[in-house]
C-alpha cells in the first residue's frame, strides 16, 4: 500500500511539472509529426481530431508578421494587434529584398511596436502563480514558416529527364536504409557515396518543384526581436533548421540572415545533398553540458527525496531517427564542402566582408513580372526557393483547396511535375542549380499562368 501510494503520487508530481512547460512558437509552423512535435505547433488542419486525436497544442503561439513581393514591391503584412498611427510607410514598404534583413531596422517605429509585444505576451507567464505555466523555450523555423508536412522525406520531382520518378524515393531513400548495417565495408560505402555525388551533380542542371501549403516569409526583424526578448527572459532559442539550413535560402545557415544564435539547432534534408536522410542537432556549451556527468544518472542524496522520487535518469535518452549512420555522414562531410566550393559549386559568391553566398538565382525582372500579374496574390523568392499563391475567393482558398488543378495539369504538359497545395505553387531548385535553368522553369511558369487566367476568365463569363 506504502509504495502504491508513492507510485501514485510521484505520477501525479510528474503529471503537473510536465503541464507546467509550454513552447513559444509562431502560427503556421510546422516541426513533424511525432507526438510532441505536434504539441509544439497551433491548431490547425494538421492538428483534427481526424489527423491528430491526441493533439492538445501546449504553447503560446503568436501571429506573424510576414513579408512578400507584389506588384514588384516588397511589403510586410501586420496583424491587426500590430497596426499603429505611428507607423510610417516605411516602416512597412521596400524596395528590394535586401533592405528587409538590414539591421538598421531594429530602431525602427516597427521594431518597438514587436519587442512591446513580445513582452506583454511572455509577461502572462512571468509567474507560476497566476498560469501554472511556464515557457521552456522558442522553436521557429528562420526566416520562413512553413505549414506543411516537410520534416520527414522530401519527395523531389525531376523535370525532363528520363531517370524514372520512383527511383528518387525507392532508391534514395528506401535502399540505403534497407541494406545498411554497422559490418558494411568502408570501401562500399565510399563508392556508393562516390556514385551517389556524381549522379547528383549531373541532377543539379534539372531544377525541381515541390508542392507545399502555407508557405510565408516571415518578417526577419520580428523574430529577431523575438529572440532578443527571449533572451532578456533567459529563455532558450531553437531554430528548426531541417527545412532552411544549407544554402536553402542563400546561405549556409538562416541564423546569418536573422544575425542570431540559437541555443539548439537542427539540421537535414540538403545536409547530404538530400541523397540519404541524415538528421543532427547542434547545441551550445551550456545546453550540451546540462546533459554530461559520470552517470546517466542524477543520483538523490537525501533519503526522502529517494524514497519520492528515485534516481533520475539526466542523460538525454532521445535523439534523431536518423542519426550519425555511416553512409550519411560520408554523404554530409562531401556536401557541405562540395555546396560551399566555388571550384565545384558555381553559384557560390562572397562579398568584400568574406561572407559567403549563393549568388541571385532566380530573374529578378521576370518575379517583379510574376507578382504583378493580375491572377497572383504574393511572391516570395529567396536563395533556392521561388513561391506564388494565386489568387482565389476565401472559400477556395487554404490548405484543401483544388483551384490549382488545371493549372498543374497545364504545367504536367510542359514537362514540369508538381503536387502543388491549396492555392499555392513551390518552384525550388538545388544549390548548385544554373540561373539559367531557374529562368527558363520560370519562363514557362509565366506562360501557363497566362493561360490558366484567360481559362478562368472564360468560365466566369460563361
Amino acid at each position: 500500500m506504502y509504495k502504491s501510494c508513492i507510485i501514485f503520487l510521484v505520477a501525479e508530481i510528474e503529471t503537473k511539472m510536465a503541464s507546467l512547460f509550454q513552447v513559444l512558437a509562431l502560427k503556421g509552423s510546422y516541426h513533424g509529426d511525432t507526438l510532441g512535435a505536434m504539441e509544439a505547433q497551433a491548431p490547425s488542419s494538421f492538428t483534427g481530431f481526424l489527423q491528430q486525436p491526441w493533439y492538445t497544442g501546449r504553447g503560446l503561439f503568436l501571429d506573424p508578421p510576414t513579408v512578400f513581393m507584389h506588384n514588384g514591391k516588397w511589403t510586410v503584412s501586420l496583424p491587426e494587434v500590430f497596426h499603429s498611427a505611428t507607423l510610417k510607410p516605411e516602416d512597412t514598404t521596400f524596395r528590394s529584398r535586401d533592405e528587409i534583413f538590414l539591421k538598421s531596422r531594429d530602431e525602427s517605429n516597427l521594431a518597438g511596436l514587436y519587442s512591446l509585444y513580445v513582452s506583454q505576451q511572455l509577461s502572462q507567464y512571468s509567474t507560476l502563480s497566476e498560469t501554472n505555466k511556464q515557457i521552456g523555450a522558442l522553436i521557429m523555423e528562420p526566416i520562413t514558416v512553413c505549414s506543411v508536412y516537410c520534416h520527414m522525406i522530401v519527395v523531389n520531382l525531376i523535370l525532363q529527364t528520363p531517370i524514372p520518378f520512383f527511383l528518387l524515393e525507392s532508391f534514395f531513400l528506401h535502399f540505403p536504409l534497407a541494406c545498411m548495417d554497422f559490418w558494411i565495408a568502408p570501401k562500399r560505402i565510399a563508392k556508393f557515396v562516390y556514385l551517389m555525388f556524381n549522379l547528383i551533380r549531373w541532377m543539379d542542371n534539372f531544377i525541381v518543384i515541390q508542392g507545399a501549403g502555407g508557405m510565408h516569409m516571415v518578417d526577419p526583424l520580428f523574430q529577431r526581436m523575438l529572440v532578443n526578448e527571449c533572451r532578456h527572459c533567459r529563455i532558450p532559442v531553437i531554430f528548426d533548421e531541417v527545412f532552411t539550413g544549407f544554402w536553402r535560402l542563400g546561405v549556409e545557415s538562416a541564423a546569418e540572415l536573422l544575425g542570431c544564435v540559437p541555443d539548439i539547432a537542427c539540421f537535414a534534408k540538403l545536409m547530404t545533398g538530400g541523397i540519404i536522410p541524415l538528421a543532427a542537432t547542434l547545441a551550445t556549451d551550456a545546453i550540451f553540458d546540462s546533459f554530461t556527468g559520470d552517470s546517466k544518472v542524477l543520483y538523490c542524496y537525501s533519503l526522502s527525496l529517494e524514497l519520492l522520487f528515485g534516481n533520475f535518469l539526466k542523460a538525454l535518452l532521445h535523439g534523431h531517427s536518423y542519426s550519425a549512420h555511416a553512409m550519411g555522414c560520408t554523404a554530409a562531410t562531401k556536401s557541405i564542402k562540395w555546396f560551399k566550393d566555388p571550384n565545384t559549386n558555381l553559384n557560390i559568391t562572397s562579398e568584400k566582408s568574406q561572407k559567403i553566398l549563393l549568388r541571385e538565382l532566380w530573374d529578378a525582372e521576370l518575379v517583379q513580372q510574376i507578382s504583378s500579374h493580375p491572377s497572383v496574390s504574393r511572391v516570395v523568392t529567396l536563395g533556392t526557393l521561388f513561391a506564388l499563391e494565386l489568387q482565389a475567393d476565401e472559400s477556395d482558398a487554404g490548405y484543401a483547396s483544388l483551384y490549382t488543378r488545371s493549372l498543374v495539369q497545364m504545367l504536367r504538359e510542359d514537362g514540369i511535375y508538381t503536387r502543388p497545395l491549396g492555392n499555392v505553387i513551390y518552384v525550388m531548385c538545388g544549390p548548385g542549380t544554373s540561373p539559367k535553368m531557374c529562368t527558363l522553369q520560370l519562363l514557362k511558369l509565366y506562360t501557363k499562368l497566362e493561360e490558366f487566367t484567360l481559362v478562368k476568365t472564360k468560365m466566369n463569363i460563361n
